[in-house]
């Protein structure tokens, strides 16, 4: 099963997400370190 969520909840979306996935480019590109992922966008 997979759900789309989108939340500005780093909290929420670590618990509840098991995998991360960044669309770049037209392509799915997963994401190997969220805490790090979630610091470069700010």
């Amino acid at each position: 099963m997979s759900c789309l969520f989108v939340s500005h909840d780093r909290f929420f979306t670590r618990t509840v997400a098991t995998r991360f996935l960044e669309i770049r480019k037209g392509r799915l590109v997963e994401i190997d370190d969220p805490d790090a992922f979630f610091e470069a966008q700010a």
